[in-house]
């Protein structure tokens, strides 16, 4: 049973679909849908990074700096095996500095639907790409100019 209540909830949060005949799917992978997505959590988590930018506590900041310094030693060493999970820890360690639970759960959702299509573009080529947008984003709340941070997010 908790395997079936977890695919409902996927299935609710759009993460995946019921298909009439195949079971719980991951949704296609259109380009619309992807667009469509990536415009929105362009919108959505950077209304969130801009609010951090004027909430963030300075243990906040050190918590950011140190995930993305542990980021970029999985790069630095070519060992990956944590590197997705510190970024989630890294974005939504900002999401929480927004003060605002509601946009939390709306990013996770995003999140949920974002993961698989996340999954297929990313290789040992990809990793570490937006690192540098990370420093920017750090820059930008330690400064609190909650457009640069909104403007590091999106890039």
């Amino acid at each position: 049973m908790p395997v079936r209540e977890a695919l409902r909830q996927l299935v609710s949060d759009e993460a995946m679909f019921d298909h009439p005949n195949r079971g719980v799917i991951v949704p296609e992978a259109t380009v619309a849908r992807i667009s469509d997505l990536v415009r929105v959590r362009c919108s959505v988590e950077g209304t969130a990074a801009e609010w951090a930018a004027t909430t963030i506590t300075p243990e906040e900041l050190d918590e950011l700096a140190k995930l993305n310094s542990l980021m970029r030693e999985c790069v630095e060493s070519n060992v990956m095996a944590n590197y997705l999970g510190l970024n989630r820890r890294f974005h939504f360690t900002m999401y929480h500095a927004a003060r605002s639970p509601l946009i939390q759960q709306i990013i996770e959702k995003l999140w949920l639907q974002a993961g698989p299509f996340l999954n297929i573009v990313r290789s040992d080529v990809t990793y570490g790409l937006g690192l540098d947008h990370h420093d920017e984003m750090l820059a930008a709340l330690r400064r609190a100019d909650g457009a640069a941070a909104r403007k590091a997010l999106v890039a």
